[in-house]
């Protein structure tokens, strides 16, 4: 049996190697339904997250952490008892089904974007693994190797304002298990012991806006790269992660080089051999995972019309 399995069987009734504490759920992470670590080992890999939280949007792995900063007012986790069924011979009683499981989180003045963020996962086709506070990954044991997130549904609640000026406002994001049994039948921990959780981000969404837009072959297209919130300067990415195309075509401008201003932190000027033709055009960021540098993505191109100098 693989190591933190602890799928319900006889021999284990007895297995007093299965007293551990993992801790409570710190972080939550969402992939695409049916989406599988192929082992306990792999799944202790710090590669195996970060590879999936680049994907592509419509295969990519979401993590919601909340072990960290003051956003977080509060987590409960709850478990209703079994459904029970009344018989009408000698008060016997018929098990119905599992109780619901939920998991309920509420944020303190969560800004809109991330409420947004949040609210975009409801309704969407996803499975969803637990992460504790002492670094373990809890899924559901499928086959005995096959590592695969449980079943749930995720909402949101609607924002409430504060009860005065001394308050937060508040907002809620649920958890339901699809079914409550898969914690108890098929569940199974692994332990990474080389990475911590508490260290992977996700992708940062970026604004490119224009510093000049008239170009010779060595000046380029000035942009300044900041992130969508905080307006935080985007440093070290490199010609790979830019693209520029022509409004006109679609049609690609390929770039000689990326080069990073030594002066202003994340400013960044763009150069095609050639120079680049007089026409507006579409500047962002590569999308993952196609890009050099992951983590970061334009989620709407920034629009200029290049004027070129005399060389």
């Amino acid at each position: 049996m693989a190591e933190n399995d602890f799928t319900l069987t006889k021999s284990n009734i007895s297995d007093q190697g299965g007293n551990f504490k993992p801790g409570p759920i710190t972080a939550l992470l969402f992939v695409p339904r049916d989406t599988q670590i192929a082992t306990v080992a792999a799944a202790m890999l710090e590669a195996t997250y970060t590879t999936g939280l680049n994907l592509a949007m419509a295969n990519r792995w979401q993590l919601i952490r909340f072990d960290k900063g003051e956003r977080l007012f509060g987590v409960t986790p709850t478990q209703d008892e079994p459904k029970w069924e009344e018989s009408d011979f000698g008060s016997l009683r018929n098990k119905g089904g599992p109780g619901n499981k939920r998991l309920s989180m509420t944020y303190a003045n969560l800004s809109p974007y991330t409420q947004k963020a949040l609210a975009s996962l409801e309704g969407q086709d996803l499975d969803m693994f637990e992460i504790t506070e002492n670094n373990y990954i809890r899924g559901k044991s499928i086959a005995g190797t096959l590592f695969e997130g449980f079943t749930v549904n995720q909402f949101v609640g609607a924002e409430v304002s504060g009860e005065n000026s001394g308050t937060s406002n508040k907002f809620t994001f649920y958890v339901d298990y699809a079914n409550a049994d898969e914690n108890t039948l098929l569940g199974m921990h692994a332990l990474p012991t080389a990475f911590n959780f508490e260290d992977l981000d996700g992708i940062l969404d970026c604004e490119i806006t224009e510093v000049a837009a008239g170009t010779t072959l060595t000046t380029g297209i000035v942009i300044d790269l900041k992130s969508h919130v905080g307006n935080i300067p985007i440093t070290g990415e490199v010609v790979g992660d830019f693209t520029v195309t022509l409004v006109s075509s679609g049609a690609a401008e390929t770039l000689a080089s990326a080069a990073e201003s030594t002066t202003v932190a994340g400013r960044y000027t763009l150069i095609k051999t050639a120079g680049f033709t007089a026409a507006p055009v579409l500047i962002a960021l590569t999308a993952q995972p196609d890009a050099t540098t992951p983590g970061y993505e334009t989620p709407t191109a920034y629009k200029l019309t290049v004027t070129p100098a005399s060389p």
